[in-house]
C-alpha cells in the first residue's frame, strides 16, 4: 500500500508517491512513522531511491492494535489522510 498525491518538496521536487516504511509505538498513545517519498511508483518499483523522508508522530494506542484487522502500517495510512498534505491522496 501507499499513497498517491502531487505535492512539492521542500527541495522543489515534486512528488507523488509516499510509502510508510517504519513504524514504532514511542509510547501507549504515540507511534513514529516513517514515510518515503518517491518521485512516483514507477521509481518505487525501480529501487531509486527516496526524494525525501519524513517522520510523523501518529496518535495510536495498544487498544488500536489490538481490534482485529488492524494493523499500525494501516492506522498510519489513516492517520496520513487526516493531514492537509495527504487530503485527496489515493490509496494505490
Amino acid at each position: 500500500m501507499a499513497l498517491q498525491k502531487s505535492f512539492e518538496q521542500a527541495n522543489g521536487v515534486v512528488a507523488n508517491y509516499s510509502k510508510v516504511t517504519e513504524v514504532t509505538l514511542i509510547s501507549n498513545e504515540t507511534a513514529r512513522a516513517q514515510v518515503a517519498v518517491y518521485l512516483n511508483a514507477a521509481a518505487r518499483t525501480d529501487n531509486k531511491h527516496p526524494v525525501v523522508y519524513q517522520l510523523y508522530f501518529c496518535p495510536m494506542t495498544l487498544d488500536d492494535l489490538d481490534e482485529e484487522g488492524n494493523n499500525p502500517i494501516k492506522l498510519v495510512y489513516e492517520y496520513l489522510k487526516t493531514l492537509d498534505v495527504y487530503s485527496g491522496s489515493t490509496d494505490v
